[in-house]
């Protein structure tokens, strides 16, 4: 059966992830890639959290070492800057990218929801803010009834399908991450989680 593609937005903290977000980032992307082609990744070209997805992006190989899974992550990196530079990262295009026109941080933010399938979203705190730009992008990308999933700075995952909560999956990727068999022991979890079909 032909693998369906997938596109997918992604907004983040502009204080970068910690090392547990970055582990639980990688173990999503490599599930994801069980499933789908990603065909592109779109970010906001700011400071932190978007410089490091961009890096990730860069490097054409499997996303984790006890990896079972033959996927190889290599998306279309499609930047999305904003007008204001005091904090844009001025990611550069290296090959695999595409810079957008600049827009404000509220029409790009915008943008990165409309043009892709789901969203990843790092949050900065353990609960949602509300003078946030990421947070922002959460609830319009709720509001549009986007496949989303929200990792926080302790690595606990919420995931959202049609604006509604599915399940929180910290305690399922907790085991995961500490033995590598339970990978197969959780592959028809996260094929109910991760799968996300385009409408």
């Amino acid at each position: 059966m032909e693998r369906q593609t997938i596109k997918i937005g992604f907004t983040g903290t502009q204080k970068g992830l910690t090392d547990l977000q970055k582990t639980m980032l990688k173990c999503i992307l490599e599930k994801i890639c069980q499933y789908y082609d990603v065909e592109e990744i779109h970010h906001g070209d700011c400071i932190g959290a978007d410089e490091e997805i961009d890096e990730i992006c860069r490097i054409k190989k499997r996303l984790l070492a006890l990896s079972k899974s033959e996927a190889i992550f290599f998306p279309t990196v499609v930047i999305h800057p904003p007008t204001y530079n005091a904090k844009r990262a001025f990611c550069n295009n290296r090959g695999n990218s595409v810079i957008l026109q600049e827009k404000s941080y509220l029409a790009r933010n915008h943008d990165i929801v409309d043009d892709t399938d789901m969203l990843i979203a790092i949050s900065g705190n353990d609960s949602e803010v509300l003078r946030s730009g990421t947070w922002a992008t959460i609830r319009y990308a709720k509001k549009k009834e986007k496949r989303i999933i929200i990792i926080y700075p302790n690595s606990r995952t919420e995931i959202f399908k049609d604006g509604e909560l599915l399940k929180e999956v910290d305690w399922l990727l907790s085991l995961f991450l500490e033995d590598e068999n339970v990978w197969r022991k959780t592959n028809i979890v996260w094929s109910l989680l991760c799968r996300f079909p385009k409408s």
